[in-house]
């Protein structure tokens, strides 16, 4: 990429403002200007992170805004997260283009640009029963959510002068809390059926207008600024143009979709079809821009986070050989248990898809509940839940989970008593409670029964999911505190007293409510708690998610002879 793109001329006022600040610290964003090269933050007591070398003739805007490893790394997490949105994008635009919509799925797609895409959610309420592209939209949905957590990721990790209202903030939390709301509407039990259009059309409405419009409208307004931020004044104009695009487009589909639910057969088709072809040509164009813009961007974050374009890559791949034997070697001669940790939390995050597809699949829409308790808490945990499945039988999940927790649980002993005692309960309770519910999976014959009774439910996720998740939390805790990351080890402790009661209370509340009549579990209000409850759930879910990435790369990053406790 030519480096006049990328220059710093033409970047607003509060983006040269903050490069000529020079480097900041990355745990609190408190200017290092001035202080020794090895000084401590005044503000937060943490040490400077190391910096980086590049030459002078690859010291574009961006590399020279790159100037310790926590701004590459920051850089990558960004990078990362705009190529997650763009892939997860395409795979759900290929489930809205296939819904059954009728005259409203030109509404449905609106602008066809990576996007939080809300309205792929409402696929897998079509029908009897959850089928493999509605899990698949659904899925993708989450793969947005994931990368729009990532693009928004702070560069410092508390942010200071950030406001609580910012335009990262919003864009992130928007995001989240939306999808997560029309998820929990449509998991508890919202169905639609193939030959009435009335729910469809209210559950797209809903999708668009309530929670894609706000999402995405400041998904790009948050990317606009980052943009300006990062000194790509390519992209920069660009998004300058999508920031007032993508919202126009996706309300121009709520439009649609509301003319569709107040006149239906009513309108005319000529003037329907023209509408919408002229709709549609500008969505398409839009959705064009907005995704070279995108495109774009990733590819300035990417080149920037690699230190020094193509070249740098092309370099780094040819040592790649040598890189492996070194790390080896080191491999030999190090704590291999860490290693095992580190394996194990990488695990369990690759593991969240498979367990997410699982509880997809849970065809439960006539009962209390709906699916809400399967899916409960969508973040890293112990799962044994996927045992009750019998189409397809997914038993090695809980097997897998067995594995995890071994792998988490690895070490010759704790620095303290407290734990010692956490690693050897959570590792001992799983091989006793996991191995009591396969015994139970293969013992008792309701399990082949496509409709399982509620406390089935209940019982592996409140004596088993969740007390087993409670103690794996309070072990990472202690071993983030153990590595020297306090901040996140009090995230893991909050955390494991949140996801435990988050999984708990959807089977038990499900289970005392058994007895409700399908009119009133079948209501709007039980829609819309089951929706709060879900957008709750899936945040704090992503939280979790990054709390053990962190954990993940402080055990990756630290030194073996730095490392206290031994």
């Amino acid at each position: 990429m030519d480096a006049s793109v990328i220059e710093s001329e033409g970047v607003g006022r509060a983006e040269t403002s903050e490069a000529e600040q020079g480097p900041s610290c990355h745990v609190c964003g408190y200017s290092r200007r001035g202080l020794p090269a090895r000084g401590l933050c005044p503000e937060c007591g943490e040490p400077p992170s190391p910096p980086v070398s590049f030459s002078v003739s690859d010291a574009t805007a961006v590399l020279t805004f790159a100037k310790t490893q926590a701004d590459r790394a920051w850089l990558w997490c960004v990078a990362l997260g705009l190529v997650l949105l763009v892939v997860s994008s395409f795979s759900a635009a290929r489930v809205a283009l296939l819904m059954r919509a009728e005259g409203a799925s030109v509404a449905a797609v609106n602008i066809p640009a990576p996007k939080v895409w809300v309205a792929s959610l409402v696929q897998r309420s079509v029908g009897n029963r959850p089928g493999e592209w509605g899990v698949a939209g659904t899925l993708a949905v989450l793969g947005c959510l994931v990368g729009v957590w990532l693009v928004t990721e702070p560069r410092a990790l508390r942010p200071a002068g950030e406001s609580p209202v910012s335009v990262r903030r919003l864009a992130r939390w928007s995001a989240v809390l939306l999808s997560g709301g029309v998820l929990g509407v449509l998991l508890g039990g919202f169905s639609i059926s193939y030959y009435s259009s009335r729910n469809m059309d209210r559950a797209l409405l809903g999708s668009v207008a309530l929670a894609e419009l706000p999402a995405n409208t400041m998904l790009y307004m948050y990317l606009r600024q980052l943009a300006r931020r990062l000194g790509d004044r390519r992209a920069g104009a660009l998004f300058d143009l999508c920031a007032l695009l993508v919202p126009a487009a996706i309300a121009g589909g709520a439009a649609l979709l509301v003319l569709n639910v107040t006149w239906g057969e009513h309108v005319s088709r000529r003037p329907w079809q023209l509408m919408t072809a002229v709709y549609g040509a500008a969505a398409v164009a839009g959705g064009v821009v907005a995704t070279v813009a995108v495109v774009r961007l990733a590819a300035t974050t990417l080149l920037a986070a690699a230190g020094g374009g193509a070249a740098s890559l092309a370099g780094s791949a040819t040592r790649l050989p040598r890189l492996v034997r070194q790390w080896v070697q080191r491999l030999e001669a190090a704590d291999l248990w860490r290693w095992l940790l580190v394996l194990g939390l990488a695990w369990s995050m690759w593991n969240l898809w498979a367990a997410a597809e699982s509880s997809l699949f849970a065809d439960s829409r006539d009962r209390v509940g709906g699916t809400v308790p399967s899916f409960n808490f969508p973040g890293p945990k112990v799962m044994v839940l996927s045992l009750v499945r019998t189409y397809p039988p997914t038993p090695t999940l809980a097997l897998e989970s067995l594995l995890i927790v071994w792998l988490l649980t690895c070490g010759r002993g704790g620095v303290g008593r407290a734990e010692r005692v956490l690693r050897r309960a959570a590792r001992w309770g799983a091989v006793v409670l996991v191995g009591l519910a396969v015994g139970w999976r293969l013992s008792d014959p309701q399990f082949e029964r496509p409709y399982l009774q509620l406390h089935h439910h209940a019982v592996l996720i409140v004596l088993i999911e969740a007390p087993l998740t409670l103690l794996v939390y309070l072990h990472l805790a202690l071993v983030a505190r153990r590595e020297g990351a306090a901040k996140v080890g009090r995230a893991l402790a909050i955390l494991a007293a949140l996801a435990p009661v988050l999984m708990a209370t959807p089977p038990v509340v499900t289970y005392l409510l058994r007895g409700l009549p399908r009119r009133q579990f079948d209501s709007d209000a039980a829609h819309l708690l089951a929706g709060a409850y879900t957008a709750v759930a899936l945040a704090v879910g992503l939280v979790a998610a990054s709390a053990l990435a962190r954990l993940l790369a402080v055990l990756v990053a630290r030194p073996e002879k730095n490392r206290p406790g031994g």
